[in-house]
C-alpha cells in the first residue's frame, strides 16, 4: 500500500511541474512581463524613482534592462525586456502621472485600440503597442 502513495506523490509532483511549464509557454509577451512588474513591483518602483530625480545607477535589475528616463510632457522610465534587429523590442515602463506613451516617449500620437490598449506610428514603418498592466505600469512592443 505504501508503493501506490509514492508513485501518487511523484505522479502528482510530475502533473505539477508540466503543468508550471506549460503556464510559462501558454503567457504571451504581455502576460509574462505583467507577471514580472507584478511580482517585482516594489524594486521596480525604487528604481524608476530613481531615475525621475537623476539619481539612476541601476543599469539592470534581474534580466530586464533599464534604459532610463524619457523626458517629455509625460515622463517615463522604460525597460527593456527584448528586442533587436527585425524582431519586436519589447518591456514595460512607468509612467508616473499614468499616461500612456509611444516607444522611448517619442512623439507620435496614441490611437485608442480598447480601455487598455493603445497603437502607435511615427509615419514610417515605425510602429507599436502599449498596453496598460496596472495602475501607472505599461507593457510596449515595438517594431522599428
Amino acid at each position: 500500500m505504501h508503493k501506490n502513495k509514492g508513485k501518487t506523490v511523484i505522479a502528482l509532483l510530475a502533473i505539477a511541474i508540466v503543468a508550471a511549464i506549460a503556464a510559462v509557454w501558454v503567457c504571451t509577451p504581455g502576460e509574462r512581463v505583467a507577471l514580472f512588474v507584478r511580482a517585482h513591483s516594489e524594486d521596480l518602483s525604487d528604481i524608476a524613482s530613481a531615475c525621475l530625480t537623476g539619481d539612476a545607477s541601476a543599469e539592470s535589475y534581474r534580466s530586464v534592462r533599464v534604459e532610463g528616463l524619457f523626458d517629455g510632457e509625460h515622463p517615463i522610465v522604460q525597460f527593456d525586456t527584448y528586442g533587436w534587429g527585425l524582431v519586436p523590442y519589447m518591456g514595460f515602463y512607468y509612467s508616473p502621472d499614468g499616461t500612456p506613451a509611444a516607444f522611448q516617449n517619442v512623439n507620435s500620437e496614441l490611437t485608442s485600440v480598447d480601455d487598455n490598449t493603445w497603437k502607435w506610428t511615427d509615419g514610417t514603418d515605425n510602429h507599436g503597442i502599449t498596453k496598460k498592466i496596472y495602475d501607472c505600469w505599461y507593457y510596449f512592443e515595438a517594431w522599428l
